[in-house]
């Protein structure tokens, strides 16, 4: 049994739960106990009624706080995390099993994945607030009545704010004690904390005076009109304000270790196991109700007899379906399979080995939502392309993971022979067949629908 307790009293927006619901999602799935002799990767005591449905209970305190709450219950809808308030009548249980035909298959018992090694991150990578992806020269802060105290008035409505107020700049020295104050409320901004997450810096005031670190940084509050005049406390809440939002990017972005371009063997499986999804039915949720199983039974290139999935990874699935059906794959290669890289069962994950297009490291790494397996008769040349579907809303956000998933085409593969690829496709949204399609074809060479590919074909 876990229990955790949020010790930060500051408000939060929907964006900020979803990712504190992310940490506790993965602290349920992490380290699955063992019971009469069996570990598990799913649930099985759904019943209130057993007593051992405590061992799958994770307890979550925080001090009351109803907007709080009520996003972080919007965050566990998105995830399909059960909360204890939910009624068990609410849910239904969805559940995937490796197809028996494809346990007897010889992809099955000797056939091998791949996902790279990890290195220690030197410090040096981390040494200025640009590498956590802040913006070291302004950091706005939108202002209304919600997120401060009582006693600020309801002119600071962020629906109305769109004008920039300056409140402080790190570079003053007659703003460094209202800063100092800001900063002393927080305990991640006291060394002996900061300091773990910024192993290169050497003191508080270089946090708050250097160049590298804060040293540019002016702090600008959007209110609706330039000419009210904020009180001491009242730019101190902006402040703190500012300082969670660097927080949370230094905590979100800093890890000490990160992806190689080496990448190790992994029995095939070791990834591919049953699974079952406990997905919500009830009128909360908007996301949730989008899942759904799909009999995959008769798609022998379909490695579970069920997919659970939402509509754009079954539109991205039923595209790859035509794409083995309709083409010369299964003439190329005897082995053709699409896994599903299931999160609920800690499936095959990819670490980054290099900053992003936004200079950004995101070193935790991420588990692509398909695995698309091709090998020949004998298994010496064989392809592992990962796929991941991505909602319009995530591109910005996620855009890390398509720059890793193309650059997979450059890497050292440690395997029996040389004929072992390991390819990223692009995000594939919504109606983006075409692009796949091609995409696949050109990557593989094949000549689909008139595509032209440009490499050679394997002989």
């Amino acid at each position: 049994m876990f229990d955790i307790v949020r010790i930060g009293e500051q408000s939060t927006t929907l964006m900020q739960t979803n990712s504190e619901a992310q940490l506790i999602g993965r602290g349920a799935r992490y380290y699955p106990f063992e019971y009469e002799g069996e570990r598990s990767y799913t649930r099985r005591f759904n019943s209130k009624e057993n007593d051992m449905y405590l061992l799958e209970s994770l307890y979550y305190h925080t001090i009351n706080d109803s907007k709080y709450i009520n996003n972080l219950h919007k965050s566990f809808d998105k995830m399909n995390l059960v909360s204890e308030n939910d009624d068990d009548s609410n849910y239904q249980i969805l559940s995937a099993k490796v197809k028996e035909g494809f346990q007897r298959t010889k992809v099955y018992k000797r056939g091998k994945l791949y996902q790279n090694k990890q290195e220690d991150v030197p410090a040096e990578d981390y040494s200025n607030i640009g590498a956590y992806g802040v913006d070291g020269k302004t950091m706005m802060v939108n202002v209304n009545s919600s997120t401060m105290e009582a006693g600020v008035s309801a002119a600071y409505d962020n629906e109305t704010a769109d004008v920039q107020k300056t409140v402080c700049a790190f570079y003053k020295a007659s703003d460094r004690r209202l800063i100092k104050k800001a900063m002393a409320r927080d305990r991640f901004y006291r060394y002996d904390v900061l300091s773990t997450y910024v192993p290169k810096l050497k003191s508080i005031e270089e946090f708050i005076t250097s160049n590298d670190w804060l040293g540019r940084l002016k702090v600008v509050a959007l209110v609706s009109d330039d000419s009210i005049e904020l009180s001491m406390e009242e730019r101190c809440q902006i402040v703190q304000k500012a300082l969670t939002k660097i927080k949370e990017k230094i905590k979100q972005n800093y890890q000490n270790k990160r992806g190689t371009k080496e990448f190790y063997p992994v029995p095939i499986s070791s990834i591919v196991h049953d699974y079952s999804k406990r997905v919500y039915t009830g009128e909360r949720s908007q996301v949730s109700e989008s899942i759904f199983s799909v009999d995959m039974s008769k798609k022998s290139w379909f490695v579970y007899d069920r997919a659970i999935v939402d509509h754009l990874e079954h539109e991205f699935i039923s595209m790859i379906g035509r794409f083995v059906d309709d083409n010369e794959l299964t003439k190329k290669y005897d082995d053709v399979y699409l896994i599903r890289n299931e999160e609920t069962i800690d499936g095959l994950k990819i670490f980054e080995f290099q900053p992003g297009e936004d200079g950004v490291r995101h070193y935790q790494g991420f588990m692509p939502d398909f695995i698309l397996y091709l090998a020949d008769r004998d298994q010496q040349l064989a392809y592992q392309i990962f796929a991941e579907p991505k909602g319009d809303q995530l591109l910005n956000k996620d855009g890390w993971k398509q720059t890793l998933l193309e650059s997979l085409d450059n890497i050292e593969v440690i395997a029996e022979n040389e004929k072992i690829k390991l390819l990223g496709l692009k995000f594939y949204l919504r109606g983006d067949q075409n692009h796949i399609e091609e995409e696949l074809s050109n990557k593989l060479g094949i000549d689909y629908r008139g595509f032209k590919f440009s490499m050679d074909k394997q002989k």
